[in-house]
């Protein structure tokens, strides 16, 4: 079974909605960038919109740190 880092997969999200925005991405093509299949993606975040929340809380934990 392939190890699903989410810290990673987050940061190359971030990445992704700041170069393309959200709408100029799609899951398709972030499962393609991650070596993973269209339904894991949508298995462990649901949703663009809950990568998006999954992003944002992780750059707003780091900036508490």
């Amino acid at each position: 079974m392939q190890r699903i880092d989410f810290e990673q997969m987050t940061a190359t999200a971030a990445e992704a909605f700041a170069t393309h925005g959200i709408a100029g991405i799609g899951m398709r093509e972030l499962a393609r960038l991650w070596g993973v299949s269209l339904p894991t993606l949508y298995y462990y975040f649901g949703s663009k919109e809950q990568l998006f929340e999954a992003v944002c809380d992780g750059v707003y934990s780091r900036a508490l740190q």
